[in-house]
């Protein structure tokens, strides 16, 4: 039986149709590991809120000096009155979001079912406003752009929305 030469790794015309089938499948399961990564980190426990580590770690601290620690859940959705958001720089035009923990990557937040639905509309707005009118989000790699981050307040009562920008 004759050997098989090895072929050069990098070589996609060299690999058999399973190899590459395979390698399709491992790139195919990173790009959803880091689909993964790039949820929005408050959206986490809102499945289960009282799981968070915050609630568990008050729960701890009143069970340590004896007492108990009654907790009303309000609601999961819409909550969210402030928002403070980096805008960064990318192809498609700023990019507005979280940061990913530990990191300087955004996560996008448009449509976040935490933030209070006006906070979402003025986003859309924002969003739009900047593409129209050629704002850049800052390149922190570069140390150029226009804008760097977003503060957004609620008032309940109205529904209207206060916008800082710092550019």
């Amino acid at each position: 039986m004759a050997k098989r030469k090895a072929s050069p790794k990098n070589d996609d015309n060299a690999k058999t149709p399973t190899q590459l089938r395979n390698a399709r499948k491992r790139a195919a399961k990173k790009r959803d590991k880091k689909a993964e990564k790039k949820q929005d980190p408050s959206l986490l426990y809102i499945d289960d809120p009282l799981r968070a580590p915050t609630v568990l770690e008050a729960k701890r601290f009143f069970r340590n000096i004896g007492k108990k620690l009654p907790l009303h859940l309000g609601p999961v959705e819409g909550w969210r009155s402030t928002a403070k958001l980096a805008v960064r720089a990318s192809k498609t035009g700023p990019e507005i979001g979280l940061f990913l923990p530990k990191s300087h990557e955004i996560c996008r937040v448009h449509g976040c079912p935490v933030h209070h639905p006006a906070i979402n509309q003025a986003l859309d707005l924002i969003s739009a406003a900047c593409k129209s009118a050629g704002v850049e989000g800052y390149d922190e790699s570069q140390g150029k752009g226009d804008l760097r981050y977003l503060k957004l307040e609620v008032q309940r009562s109205s529904g209207k929305v206060q916008l800082t920008l710092v550019w």
